[in-house]
């Protein structure tokens, strides 16, 4: 009974949310930088926060790039796993919390193959907000992968009061999609280094940048 309501949960969440990202137009910035990385032919990192995740997504099914999305297994996020699999999104399962170490292994296999767009919320499944978990970078590094930050905001939105402040544009809203430029790596990176904190300081600039759209 509990798999029949998420089911139908997440028919109507996914309706609701067509016709509300129908409803607005969209205006995206720096989209040369991922039809650049593409055509590098090379494997991508895609990189957003967990709050504006769905900006992200939006750009990226409308416009039919494959990718490959990590999806938590906790019970919350099933609604929109179910979602993304009707989106044609491949779901690279598990979390920081649960079944982190198959998604490590995933990844490193998939960024293997110079097509594969891998998108991750840096801080998801619960946080804290803002702040990239570690470890990311150096897979990127070890597969010779682009880094790119990707976020979202709109002229009205939904705000909600969750760990993350989960952003959905209001209807009738003007939608503003930012495509970063590829991070550049040190010259010498390890280890050692501290990785968390040069992807965190990375988006946030750009998260910043693209707020400031709506100025």
């Amino acid at each position: 009974m509990k798999k029949l309501r998420m089911i139908i949960i997440s028919y109507v969440v996914q309706f609701l949310l067509n016709i509300l990202f129908r409803s607005c137009r969209v205006k995206v910035y720096g989209e040369g930088n991922i039809i650049n990385a593409i055509n590098a032919d090379k494997p991508i990192l895609l990189c957003s926060w967990h709050g504006r995740m769905m900006f992200a997504i939006h750009y990226l099914r409308t416009h039919k790039i494959k990718i490959f999305a990590i999806s938590s297994t906790h019970d919350d996020s099933e609604t929109l796993s179910k979602i993304l699999v009707r989106w044609k999104i491949g779901l690279i399962r598990g979390s920081s919390t649960s079944g982190w170490k198959n998604v490590i292994v995933t990844m490193m296999k998939k960024l293997k193959d110079p097509k594969t767009i891998i998108a991750i919320t840096n801080d998801g499944p619960k946080g804290p907000p803002q702040i990239a978990k570690s470890g990311s970078l150096h897979m990127a590094l070890k597969a010779n992968a682009t880094v790119l930050a990707m976020s979202g905001t709109a002229t009205r939105f939904f705000e909600l009061k969750t760990w993350d402040k989960f952003r959905l544009p209001k209807p009738f809203s003007i939608i503003h999609i930012n495509i970063s430029h590829p991070l550049k790596f040190p010259k010498e990176i390890d280890e050692r280094d501290n990785d968390s904190k040069m992807l965190t300081e990375f988006m946030n600039t750009h998260q910043e940048e693209t707020d400031r759209m709506l100025a």
